[in-house]
């Protein structure tokens, strides 16, 4: 089979749902998920963490190999709303293909800046890479534009040839860290604690 994406999808709702903001750690390769405030949870929400939201990440702990027999590691990363927008849940196959190669549901290649989407910055594989408390970064906090609200990410790894008869093997793990302090810079957890966690994982 040609062109083959391996990928992991998540719907991660931390506590309550509809505040959540999303992340992508290129020195783990996690997909992270934090919580859009110090206090997780208000109106409509039934779970909630309250003051104290933890830090959750997904990893690869070991990705599907090439035909020459290397780990190919994350590929890209995408985030995507719980809506039917071209930003918004896949809805045939051409979506789910373009969400594990790398382009948002009407082919266009995620772009730096604002929401990833016709942003007019440089194409990305990775949107929103920066650490959350990096006030200068792309992270989803410093995007005054997007509000915490129900997200899902897929992290995705490839294209490989899969040969006949042939094995591959991809292993997650989630790490993750409780009762995250968010006083420090732009009001957002540090990646520190979580990224500590990742690697003992």
């Amino acid at each position: 089979i040609d062109s083959v994406f391996m990928g992991q999808w998540i719907d991660p709702d931390l506590g309550c749902a509809f505040d959540d903001y999303i992340a992508c750690d290129l020195e783990t390769g996690m997909g992270i998920v934090y919580n859009s405030s110090g206090v997780d949870g208000g109106s409509g929400c039934v779970l909630d963490y309250g003051n104290q939201p933890p830090f959750l990440g997904v990893d690869y702990f070991q990705g599907p190999l090439d035909e020459d027999g290397n780990e190919l590691g994350l590929s890209s990363f995408l985030y995507y709303n719980n809506d039917f927008s071209q930003l918004g849940n896949p809805e045939n196959a051409s979506d789910y293909y373009g969400y594990l190669s790398g382009t948002w549901k009407d082919g266009t290649p995620f772009t730096y800046g604002g929401s990833g989407y016709k942003s007019g910055g440089a194409i990305t594989r990775y949107p929103f890479a920066a650490d959350p408390d990096n006030v200068n970064g792309w992270s989803m906090k410093t995007v005054p534009s997007l509000p915490g609200i129900d997200r899902r990410s897929v992290q995705s790894t490839g294209p490989i040839t899969l040969e006949s008869n042939k094995t591959n093997y991809m292993v997650v793990g989630v790490p993750w860290v409780p009762d995250q302090d968010y006083t420090g810079p732009n009001n957002a957890p540090s990646l520190k604690d979580l990224r500590a966690a990742d690697d003992i994982c």
